[in-house]
């Protein structure tokens, strides 16, 4: 339907040591207390934790580098409405969905959606249909930079997606969060796909791209 195919190679997703962020210790210590709280990892409590710190570190960091600039660059959203007319065997249809968050830049409109994410099991299918839409979106509006990432976890895998500009999506899957290292990794990542989204908010751009 979106013409899409898999693209195995992985060097877009791999790390350097120099490259990793650690998770900064108020994230983890959260994250703990809401584990001991509840006495589990809840999938959504730890995501909304590690989405909310990634995106209000990004507003800060934006905000040191030009205090004239405005603080709120990107914002996330929580169980954003998806919608897409499109014709499928002759017929007009609406294709409609729910992601479980998304962030955005400027207008809350759906091509100005960059990051979609998607929180609970067997949802790769899911995440990557609504990725496809904002891009079509965003093609249709004949915005300059039309690539979308993605992120689906169950709140111990992560799985990242990237749609290009050549309808080749790649996909990178993380070790388990309990497991050495990868909690920096994961992290590392989230971080960079918000500064991308950061990096095409009309504040610096349409044509800026960074991760």
């Amino acid at each position: 339907m979106f013409g899409l195919s898999l693209d195995k190679r992985l060097e877009m997703w791999k790390l350097d040591k120099r490259d990793i962020i650690a998770v900064p210790e108020v994230v983890l210590s959260c994250i703990e207390e809401i584990e001991r709280v509840t006495g589990r990892a809840p999938v959504r409590g730890r995501s909304n934790i590690m989405l909310q710190a990634c995106v209000r570190g990004e507003q800060q960091r934006i905000a040191a580098i030009d205090t004239n600039r405005p603080k709120k660059p990107i914002t996330l959203t929580a169980n954003t409405q998806l919608e897409l007319p499109i014709m499928y065997k002759g017929q007009p249809v609406l294709l409609s969905g729910k992601s479980d968050y998304s962030i955005w830049h400027g207008d809350r409109v759906m091509s100005t959606s960059l990051v979609i994410c998607e929180v609970k099991d067997n949802s790769f299918a899911e995440c990557l249909a609504y990725m496809a839409m904002v891009r079509k979106i965003r093609r249709q509006e004949c915005r300059i930079n039309t690539k979308i990432y993605g992120c689906v976890t169950d709140g111990q895998e992560f799985t990242f997606l990237y749609i290009d500009e050549n309808d080749k999506y790649s996909v990178w899957r993380s070790q388990c969060w309990d497991m050495h290292l990868a909690k920096d990794e994961i992290w590392t990542h989230l971080v960079r796909i918000t500064r991308f989204a950061s990096a095409l908010s009309e504040y610096f751009g349409e044509d800026s791209y960074a991760i």
